[in-house]
């Protein structure tokens, strides 16, 4: 296996495994390389179904050609973490499609570039934020489960 891939499961996948968002590792050319268990939640693909897929078909079609053309520029500018302003919509493997926001970031690991997508689901984020006393005292709990104040 490639030194950098090998790198990349072990030193991220831990790292990822737990998030509360979807995340997609990618290499240069789009194609997906790891993925968390909140994509297979989210989309409905397991991991194996993702792997050496382009990152573009958990998106509507709609969006997968200024996607491409998106990502292409991104690669070549990228100096940082970079959102998506534009809206986006995830699709799910039974065609349903949800709001989200995507950001790409860059990582180097071992002289090879890949991208890392963060995929946050908006509705799900906005009921989170809607301030009730179920959410509030559920980011509680949370921080508190997790050790963080």
């Amino acid at each position: 296996e490639n030194p950098a891939l090998y790198a990349l499961r072990q030193l991220f996948l831990p790292l990822i495994a737990e998030a509360p968002d979807a995340v997609v590792i990618c290499n240069t050319a789009g194609h997906i390389i790891l993925v968390n268990a909140q994509v297979e939640h989210w989309f409905g693909y397991a991991p194996p179904e993702l792997h050496g897929q382009p990152l573009t078909m958990l998106l509507p079609a709609r969006f997968r050609s200024a996607s491409l053309g998106q990502w292409a520029h991104s690669l070549v500018t990228l100096r940082g973490p970079i959102g998506l302003a534009h809206p986006l919509a995830g699709r799910r493997k039974s065609g349903q499609e949800f709001p989200l926001e995507m950001s790409l970031s860059p990582l180097l690991l071992e002289d090879e570039l890949f991208v890392v997508s963060i995929l946050r689901d908006t509705v799900a984020r906005a009921q989170e934020n809607d301030g009730s006393p179920s959410t509030k005292k559920r980011r509680k709990t949370t921080s508190i489960s997790s050790g963080k104040w």
